[in-house]
């Protein structure tokens, strides 16, 4: 032995394995855990992004021209009628629409106008915002006036038909529905 080195003791080749067996079982283990911990956390994120992406339709002139309206995950989708009476798909960001803007339906496609001193873009008075429900996939030329709903839906032989409800007559959480042409909370 050289003067001045310490003497080191080197584990035998069964102490050295072991030791290593045991090391990457704490790493492995601290790796799942980390995995585990995180697929928690993506399902948990990605089931609380579905449920804030569901959102209430938003009012504007367009409602009187588009139907199967859907607003999700800050988009606005719906079917409108071009100027040729057609239905085209139209989508908008909400976000791109500011405070007191009309989302409108020029040609089939939505848009955000700025709203005149008597409501929406179009022109007329401001109506009071139409409540959501199953009806608007299957009915079009949605409003409100005076409390009253007001629409032009489909009925089961698939002509268009004018429909009316009082808006009071759905008490809150209920469906309003399209049955047979007809307006009908359930």
């Amino acid at each position: 032995m050289v003067p001045g080195m310490r003497r080191h003791a080197f584990p035998s080749a069964e102490a050295a394995e072991r030791q290593g067996r045991e090391k990457v079982g704490t790493i492995t283990d601290g790796i799942f855990k980390v995995m585990r911990t995180g697929c928690v956390a993506a399902a948990l994120l990605s089931g609380l992004c579905v449920a804030a992406q569901a959102q209430q339709v938003p009012s504007g002139s367009y409602l009187q021209t588009c139907g199967d309206v859907q607003a999700y995950g800050g988009w606005l989708k719906a079917m409108c009628q071009d100027r040729s009476g057609g239905w085209v798909e139209a989508e908008l960001v909400l976000s791109s629409c500011g405070a007191g803007t009309d989302i409108a339906n020029e040609n089939g496609r939505l848009v955000c106008k700025a709203a005149n001193i008597f409501g929406f873009g179009g022109g007329g008075f401001a109506s009071e915002r139409p409540p959501s429900g199953s009806y608007m996939d299957t009915c079009r030329d949605i409003r409100v006036s005076a409390g009253w709903l007001k629409a032009t839906c489909q009925d089961s032989r698939g002509r268009w038909v004018d429909a009316t409800t009082a808006t009071g007559w759905c008490s809150a959480g209920r469906d309003i529905a399209n049955i047979d042409g007809r307006l009908t909370c359930r």
